[in-house]
């Protein structure tokens, strides 16, 4: 029914003015009563009804508000904590990428100067440079008799390289190029 103030002061004063001479609960909730109009019960119970579900209402609203917030929080905090586990992840696939290929370029540089120093103790005992020269010799004579200069003169610079790399190697010294170049750490280079 909802009593406000400003009911309760103005059926006091209508009771006044009236001149009644006794003022109690039962004679000003009459008062209050007599003015209004059968329509009015039903309008105010209405009125407070939706004031009800209002405040309810907004009651519910600022649950769900403050449950998106929840969710919303958590979502991030389990994104920002993927992508660190996920930056981990690539930070050890990376460490361990650069470890093989670290070992796997010293096998190479091994197997390259193993390579070599083979061909250079070949060529020591077999001298395969001062034949392949040689070789190359003659046939470029062969091509130049037989009038193709190119192919003669293409394989006398052949010859010329293997005479050169021939005695670059007699002349170089005996330290073997696996000595020289595997198990140095990356930063202590001897060129």
């Amino acid at each position: 029914m909802g009593f406000t103030s400003d009911r309760i002061e103005r059926a006091l004063n209508e009771l006044l003015d009236s001149g009644a001479s006794q003022l109690d609960a039962d004679s000003v909730i009459g008062a209050m009563e007599e003015g209004r109009s059968p329509g009015w019960d039903f309008v105010d119970s209405t009125v407070h009804d939706l004031g009800q579900q209002t405040s309810e209402l907004r009651r519910r609203t600022g649950n769900g508000v403050r449950a998106l917030g929840r969710s919303a929080r958590q979502f991030w905090s389990e994104v920002v904590d993927e992508s660190d586990r996920a930056r981990e992840r690539f930070q050890t696939v990376f460490d361990n990428a650069d470890e093989q290929a670290r070992e796997k370029s010293t096998q190479i540089r091994y197997a390259a100067a193993t390579t070599k120093d083979r061909f250079v103790r070949a060529n020591e005992e077999h001298n395969i440079l001062g034949k392949v020269a040689t070789a190359a010799a003659v046939a470029g004579g062969l091509a130049l008799c037989l009038g193709n200069p190119r192919a003669g003169l293409g394989a006398v610079a052949v010859a010329g390289s293997a005479v050169a790399v021939n005695e670059t190697l007699r002349t170089a010294p005996a330290n073997s190029t696996y000595t020289r170049d595997v198990g140095l750490s990356e930063d202590l280079h001897l060129d």
